[in-house]
């Protein structure tokens, strides 16, 4: 019931102000009317676990537990569908309000944001068509609430109309919403890391340094950030590096699973998976050296840069350091010393923050003992003491070469402090933000 009278005049500022005020009542009434228009979502596909292999675990591999199903509603509505959390959908808003222009328009970023979030949302379902319901319904609702919101309905609808530009674009550009992927091969490099390969059906394009979103049987009802450790390939072919650590989805506290320990102890050939759009910045420009810092399974994206420059005819000089907590968790050691040795471009140091492996940490072994006398670890001067942010900047010329960093959220922090405070500029670095 649309009350538009004496007050059409009001400042669009002003109406959103009150828009915050009245805003879980129109998001509840918003939801009803979805829930009324009785809308479903497009078909999508779902993970599943394949036959499971019993007493075949690796020595030092998590305990399994059985794997789970999808817990969705096989037939989900529009409203069952869409993001509900509260905590994401004001951070959004906040975000969007932010970016209002005195025009009544979204300002760059928060436009390319929409078109962006238009894309994301095709792996639940949604298209284009379902971008109309959801205007009709926010209009309806605002009106309901608000005095005089025309022009908060039109910006309502402006929004919902970038969103339904994103999900058409990617749908008339043959961009899968989706995609499936099968288990070829699971490796437990050490007890808390596993090394995971995939081949897709069809081929999600991605970019070297970019992350892809993943849904698996073992964490079914919410989605992961992976980055590939490899290029993209007509194969359809990626590894994966991931690591036994409790993950939150973005639901509730309640709803936590342990991603990467879930997928550690439970990902066995076979399996499917499924991928949906992938994202990130990180790029090397090659037009000066570069510097790469990756701390634990961090390490993929690089490794991915890495083996895209390798084949290219002129690469610039590479740096990269990988850094863990011991050495039994320098898991790609062989293959970072291959690159080295095969790439003339290449320089690999290896950081450890102690020298002494904790009893358990390599899968075949669980005696404590330093590092130099269990035969499956690094030499004792294949690596250096410290973290990554104390041997980056020290044992790489970093002057004037672009930095990567990539790891957990305190470890890019600190270390990019590092690298600021000898010296560097922010301009130089780049972090990926899948954390």
């Amino acid at each position: 019931m649309a009350r538009h009278g004496q007050d059409d005049q009001r400042s669009l500022t002003d109406l959103l102000q009150e828009s915050v005020t009245l805003r879980p009542q129109i998001l509840a009434t918003t939801k009803e009317l979805l829930a009324a228009a009785d809308l479903h979502p497009a078909p999508v596909a779902l993970p599943r676990a394949g036959a499971r292999t019993h007493g075949a675990r690796p020595a030092g591999a998590p305990q399994s537990a059985s794997a789970a199903q999808p817990t969705s509603a096989s037939n989900p509505t529009f409203a069952q569908t869409f993001p509900h959390n509260p905590d994401y959908i004001n951070t959004v808003l906040d975000f969007l309000r932010a970016g209002v222009t005195p025009a009544g328009e979204f300002e760059q970023a928060q436009g390319e944001f929409l078109v962006a979030t238009g894309k994301d949302l095709r792996k639940y379902g949604i298209e284009q068509e379902h971008y109309a319901a959801l205007s009709e319904a926010l209009l309806e609702s605002i009106s309901t609430y608000i005095d005089g919101s025309k022009e908060l309905c039109d910006l309502a609808e402006l929004a919902c109309s970038l969103l339904a530009f994103g999900a058409e674009e990617d749908r008339q550009a043959d961009v899968p919403a989706t995609t499936t992927a099968t288990v070829l091969d699971v490796e437990h490099r050490c007890s808390t890391i596993a090394v995971v390969r995939v081949q897709m059906d069809p081929v999600l394009p991605f970019w070297a340094g970019q992350y892809l979103e993943v849904r698996t049987p073992y964490t079914p009802d919410g989605w992961r950030r992976l980055s590939p450790a490899t290029t993209c390939n007509d194969d359809g072919l990626v590894e994966f590096h991931i690591r036994a650590v409790r993950h939150v989805l973005n639901e509730t506290a309640d709803d936590a699973l342990e991603f990467g320990e879930q997928i550690v102890s439970q990902a066995q050939p076979g399996d499917q998976w499924v991928f949906a759009n992938p994202y990130g910045q990180l790029h090397i420009s090659g037009g000066k050296p570069v510097v790469l810092v990756g701390g634990s399974t961090g390490l993929a994206p690089l490794r991915a840069l890495i083996l895209e420059l390798s084949a290219e005819p002129n690469p610039p000089s590479v740096h990269l350091v990988a850094a863990a907590h011991n050495p039994g968790e320098l898991y790609d050691y062989q293959t970072l010393q291959g690159f080295d040795q095969a790439f003339d471009w290449l320089t690999v140091t290896f950081a450890v923050e102690q020298s002494r492996v904790p009893a358990g940490t390599n899968p075949m072994e669980y005696t404590e003992a330093d590092a130099a006398e269990l035969e499956w670890a690094t030499p004792r001067d294949g690596w250096i003491l410290g973290t990554a942010a104390e041997v980056a900047p020290r044992h790489t010329s970093w002057q004037g070469a672009e930095i990567i960093i990539c790891g957990s959220a305190t470890m890019k922090r600190t270390t990019a402090q590092a690298f600021i405070d000898a010296g560097a500029a922010e301009e130089q670095i780049q972090m990926d933000p899948s954390n």
